[in-house]
Formats: C-alpha cells, sequence, structure tokens
C-alpha cells in the first residue's frame, strides 16, 4: 500500500500520467466523479480517499497531494460509517500539522509528555 500512495503521490516515474488521469474530476450530470476516486474537503484540504470492505475486513485510503501525504486505514472490521473514517483523517491531519493536538487526543499526563517527544524529534 505504501508503493501505491507513493505512485498516486509522486509524478516522476513511468505510470505517472496514467495514475494522475484518475485524480483529475469529471463532470457526470451536475456532480463531479473522479475515476476510482471520491474527493472531499476535508480540514481546510481536498482529499482524494477510496475504501472498500469485503467478508469483515475494511480498509481506507486518503491522498492530500498538496501535502504529499497518503493515508491507509486497515481493520479487520468494518467500520461502521464513513464518518468515522474521517474523524480518524482529521485527527491524523491535525496531528501532522500539529494543530489543535491535545483538543482531539484526551491523554493523561504520561501519555502526553510522550507525545511532546516525539514532536520534538
Amino acid at each position: 500500500m505504501c508503493l501505491f500512495v507513493q505512485a498516486n503521490l509522486n509524478e516522476d516515474h513511468p505510470p505517472a500520467s496514467a495514475i494522475q488521469q484518475s485524480h483529475i474530476p469529471v463532470m457526470i450530470g451536475d456532480s463531479t466523479h473522479h475515476y476510482a476516486w471520491f474527493s472531499d474537503h476535508i480540514s481546510d484540504q481536498n482529499i482524494l480517499w477510496h475504501d472498500g470492505s469485503t467478508f469483515g475486513f475494511s480498509s481506507y485510503l486518503a491522498i492530500n497531494k498538496q501535502q504529499g501525504i497518503g493515508v491507509v486505514l486497515l481493520s479487520n472490521y468494518c467500520f461502521g460509517s464513513a464518518s468515522i473514517v474521517d474523524e480518524y483523517l482529521d485527527a491524523i491531519f491535525k496531528f501532522i500539522t500539529k494543530k489543535d493536538l491535545y483538543l482531539l487526543m484526551p491523554l493523561d499526563p504520561v501519555g502526553n509528555k510522550i507525545l511532546e517527544a516525539m514532536m520534538q524529534r
């Protein structure tokens, strides 16, 4: 999955043109669609994403091309709702950008110290 995320983020490899074409929105009726991708605006960022599930397993891939970030969530149970995944994604981007960190992650004092040490690296 890491290689697939890198292939979608980087435009300097041979299959890049085919992959990048799948990111271009297409108007169908009154709505915008992408080939195999969905597009959302989360935390003031444009996010391309796709999810799927089968036999109790689920996956979610989100890409923020502007920041060069890709997030993969894999689970051995089906997510109850896409909104749960959106909350995880929002929390991950806020963690990466160091915005509203403590409001998102209610940790005990020891957890806060560990998190602060990690963020200073």
